[in-house]
């Protein structure tokens, strides 16, 4: 399997095809790199594509610190997947946490972005909900401690905002549920530390 590490020795998986400029998506809490797999089919005929698992995703390393896994860590993540792969410049399209991920990138490391693709990457940025969206976000991730991916899939993997897809796309929505039901536990920790972190926007750890 292939690996890209990170300056905290953190291992990170990640898949790529394709050939030209660069392409790095970055996946969302409730995703991993599969999340993808359409966009890479399409414009891994024109682009070398690169999706990775964030830390806390297997088969990415696990860390077992929560500290582990600030908005500053995943940023970095990104960026040392750029360097693992000997890009100096990329397109980086991400979606909610990879959103805000890329943007982070964007705003720290402007030379290393070719253009941003961002998708629902404002979650609990606004002022008024900030605190409300921190209380959710620790309540999710008591409930990923406490009942695992598997069982929080049933609850967060239907939320209404979720429910679209399933309208839209059953078998796309079947897929995502699997998806969010395999995912390890982890999550928890993005849920309580990456998430309340990303509640506004951030600039130079």
């Amino acid at each position: 399997m292939p690996y890209a590490t990170t300056p905290d020795d953190v291992k990170l998986y990640y898949e790529e095809l394709g050939q030209g400029t660069p392409i790095l998506f970055v996946h969302e809490f409730a995703g991993d790199h599969r999340s993808w797999e359409r966009q890479l089919r399409e414009f891994g005929k024109r682009y070398r594509c690169i999706a990775y698992n964030a830390r806390g995703y297997r088969p990415s390393d696990i860390p077992v610190d929560p500290e582990a896994y600030s908005y500053v860590h995943v940023m970095r993540d990104a960026v040392a997947m750029l360097d693992h792969l000997k890009i100096d410049k990329a397109h980086l399209i991400g979606l909610s946490m990879g959103g805000y991920t890329a943007l982070q990138v964007a705003l720290n490391h402007p030379q290393r972005v070719r253009s941003l693709v961002l998708a629902g990457a404002g979650s609990g940025s606004e002022r008024w909900y900030t605190e409300d969206f921190h209380k959710r976000s620790r309540d999710l991730a008591a409930q990923f401690e406490r009942k695992g991916s598997a069982a929080v899939a049933q609850t967060y993997g239907r939320s209404p905002s979720r429910l679209q897809l399933e309208l839209k796309d059953p078998r796309g929505f079947a897929e995502f549920l699997r998806t969010c039901r395999v995912n390890s536990r982890a999550n928890a920790l993005h849920s309580m530390t990456s998430k309340t972190a990303f509640g506004g926007l951030r600039r130079r750890p």
